[in-house]
C-alpha cells in the first residue's frame, strides 16, 4: 500500500475502534457496520453506480451538483464522490436527498 492509503487505514480503523464498530476478541477482528442494512445496501448501490461511470464528463456533472471540486482523473472523481456520499449519508432521509439531487444525471434512485 501507499503510504497515504496506509495513513488513511489507519485513521478509519481508529475512529471504528472509537464508536464500537470493531470488536476484537477471541474470534478475531469483527467489522459491525453502524448502519441499518437497508441504508448500506443504498450506499453501496450507489458506490457501485459510481465506479460504472467510464464518462469524466458524467463525474463533473454529479461533482457540480454536490458541490464537490472537480477531479482530474477517473479514479479520483469517483473516490471523492464516493467519500462525499459517505459524509453526507447517515440515514436514510440522507440518503433519500442524495438520490433526489442526483436522479436527473444518473436516471435511478438510491
Amino acid at each position: 500500500m501507499l503510504r497515504k492509503e496506509l495513513q488513511t487505514l489507519t485513521q478509519n480503523v481508529a475512529e471504528r475502534i472509537q464508536t464500537d464498530t470493531i470488536e476484537i476478541g477471541p474470534r478475531g477482528v469483527t467489522i459491525k457496520s453502524p448502519l441499518p442494512p437497508q441504508l448500506q445496501e443504498r450506499k453501496i448501490r450507489f458506490r457501485r453506480y459510481i465506479t460504472a461511470v467510464y464518462d469524466q464528463a458524467v463525474l463533473n456533472v454529479i461533482s457540480k451538483r454536490l458541490n464537490v471540486p472537480a477531479a482530474n482523473g477517473i479514479a479520483a472523481a469517483r473516490k471523492l464522490l464516493v467519500a462525499e456520499m459517505n459524509r453526507r449519508v447517515n440515514t436514510d432521509q440522507d440518503m433519500d436527498r442524495l438520490s433526489a439531487t442526483l436522479k436527473r444525471i444518473t436516471r435511478q434512485d438510491f
